[in-house]
């Protein structure tokens, strides 16, 4: 197995290796090319969120591609991998920090489906969206919980939304959990306490617990209850924020309750891109 030439740190854990990435660039990305392992990379895109998921196989999954700006950033990170196409893109919801670098990746890669919120859109980034979704011509899935499908070998099911609320906002986040072998993960987008309290009326802890959980709205006081955290239940917690960011974001409430159960919490702004494998 091929690993960058710069590593920061890696750590053993019993289900996975973590490596953590000095910077977004400079540097190639590990590789699952071997049997059994999986690499999930939480990209540094500064104030936003993007996940690639790239399976033993080749099966690639992108949760968001960050804010506009990071459009570049994303398609050089995806390339240096060898990557030339992604099987499926989530846009998480419709809010530029999400969304916005999506146009330089439907222009990078062919894009074979695309699982979105079904809800009429208004920001001109959500339009956008849209737009490269029909010229590529993908094939559409709309996220409603309970809504399954496979990535190779994992298995991944839609946990929330039940129903669209805040007009594609940030409770109305696609919040996936993808369970590879022993390995549980949950990306939450931006899902804040409403979203969480559905899910936590509606599943019980051991569908909700998880090895790895990628907190909601990057680190905000207005997600990652006590409930919340409690029922996920994780080994890692990773916190995607850009550095001095206006919001505050880590909250320091949010990283007190988080830290008072999870071992280990890992930020981009801190570390920049997280690659677990």
């Amino acid at each position: 197995m091929k690993y960058y030439d710069k590593i920061k740190r890696p750590i053993a854990f019993a289900f996975i290796l973590l490596i953590i990435l000095p910077a977004l660039f400079g540097c190639s990305a590990p590789k699952s090319s071997e049997a059994d392992l999986m690499s999930v990379h939480f990209i540094d895109v500064g104030q936003g969120d993007c996940e690639l998921v790239i399976t033993p196989n080749g099966e690639t999954m992108l949760i968001d591609a960050g804010v506009p700006d990071a459009g570049d950033d994303v398609v050089s990170y995806i390339s240096s991998l060898g990557i030339s196409e992604i099987d499926v893109f989530v846009a998480s919801h419709y809010h530029e920090d999400h969304i916005g670098g999506s146009h330089d990746v439907f222009k990078a890669f062919d894009i074979l489906s695309v699982l979105m919120l079904d809800t009429e859109v208004t920001t001109s980034c959500a339009k956008k969206l849209l737009d490269d979704v029909k010229e590529e011509e993908s094939e559409v899935f709309y996220a409603k919980r309970g809504y399954e499908f496979s990535l190779g070998e994992a298995e991944l099911l839609v946990l929330s939304p039940e129903k669209i609320t805040d007009n594609g906002g940030n409770d109305d986040s696609i919040v996936l959990r993808m369970q590879y072998k022993d390995a549980r993960y949950i990306f939450t987008g931006d899902a804040e306490k409403d979203a969480e309290e559905d899910m936590l009326s509606f599943y019980d802890v051991t569908e909700l617990s998880c090895d790895v959980l990628k907190l909601g709205h990057h680190g905000s006081r207005t997600s990652t209850t006590d409930e919340f955290i409690s029922a996920a239940d994780p080994s890692i917690a990773v916190i995607s924020c850009a550095n001095g960011n206006s919001y505050g974001h880590p909250h320091k409430e949010t990283l007190e309750r988080v830290g008072a159960r999870v071992a280990h919490i890992y930020r981009t702004d801190v570390f920049g891109s997280v690659v677990i494998v």
